[in-house]
């Protein structure tokens, strides 16, 4: 806490980095602040410390605001400026891209893990998410649409393509809903730390890694600059997920006019791939006439199920794959 009504000035300079969840019980106080040091969160609260965007706010080393208090000594922000002049984000007008996690809120699953999930080291559970060295336990529930991953054993954690989704490079931060401890990392992992947490010296264009030890996690998100904004709902969530890892269906068939004719089509994913994917047949639930079915070609918009006909007559194929382009 910070407690203005024991400044007899109204410009007050704030020091110190320490998390700000109050201005005190002053009433009627109208003060100029001034962050000499940053690196303070304001923490939003919608009745005693009300905040531009109604979203916390990590301060930077010579921010100004304004701060009113009411009779009852409830405090408001307005007028926040940032040092070095660029805008706030504020909830409802923040710009798009701004979570560079896919799956954040953990609602694509097309692997359809349920129940408890046992992951070995490195084996991939919910769209996006795999487990760390050490492998991982989790559950997961849904309530009011809202998805919350609770983690037993190991950690779990996320490679974001650099190439697409950190341009800037610089400084990011880490938020969750939850009681899991989180990272940000390229290369080395450092310690963990509760949300939200802040990476500075991200190299642009490189892959970075956030991951979440023991507790639970909800709307993860890893944003540009050092203060978290409300979580980024997308409607693209399933399409962004698809680029690294989809499950197609493939069913043809036909007469051939001789048996050992080879026979194949090509099968088309609905998303294009970010890598050359690895083609993984998952189940074959028809196939007559055929024999030694394979995949003949594989690149990053199309795959060739094959087929050698057993004889004169028709064929039919029938099956699911995975295709695979995570990182």
């Amino acid at each position: 806490m910070v407690d203005l009504s024991s400044a007899p000035t109204i410009k007050v300079s704030i020091t110190g980095a320490a998390a700000i969840t109050s201005f005190g019980p002053g009433k009627h106080l109208f003060r100029l602040l001034t962050f000499a040091d940053g690196g303070a969160l304001l923490t939003h609260n919608a009745t005693s410390l009300k905040l531009p965007g109604l979203a916390n706010i990590k301060t930077q080393a010579g921010d100004r605001c304004f701060v009113t208090t009411d009779a009852s000594g409830n405090a408001t922000v307005f007028a926040y400026s940032r040092a070095d002049g660029s805008a706030l984000s504020y909830a409802g007008r923040s710009p798009s891209f701004r979570n560079r996690i896919r799956n954040g809120d953990f609602s694509v699953n097309q692997r359809a893990v349920s129940g408890t999930v046992t992951l070995a080291a490195f084996a991939r559970g919910h769209d996006g998410w795999q487990a760390g060295s050490g492998g991982c336990t989790y559950t997961f529930a849904t309530s009011a649409g809202r998805t919350t991953i609770t983690i037993t054993a190991g950690s779990l954690y996320q490679t974001i393509e650099g190439a697409l989704y950190l341009p800037e490079g610089g400084t990011y931060t880490l938020s969750w809903g939850g009681t899991a401890q989180g990272r940000i990392y390229q290369g080395s992992a450092g310690a963990y730390a509760g949300s939200p947490v802040t990476a500075s010296g991200l190299t642009a264009g490189t892959n970075t890694v956030v991951e979440f030890s023991t507790g639970t996690v909800s709307l993860a998100q890893l944003e540009p600059g050092n203060a978290p904004t409300p979580f980024e709902y997308r409607d693209d969530e399933l399409r962004r997920c698809q680029r690294y890892f989809e499950r197609v269906r493939t069913i043809f068939g036909g007469t051939a006019a001789n048996g050992g004719a080879g026979i194949y089509i090509t099968g088309f994913y609905k998303v294009t791939k970010a890598y050359t994917p690895t083609i993984t047949n998952i189940s074959v639930a028809a196939s007559a006439n055929l024999t030694s079915t394979n995949i003949l070609g594989v690149d990053k918009d199309t795959f060739q199920p094959y087929g050698v006909s057993g004889g004169t007559g028709g064929y039919a194929f029938d099956a699911s794959f995975y295709a695979s382009a995570e990182l």
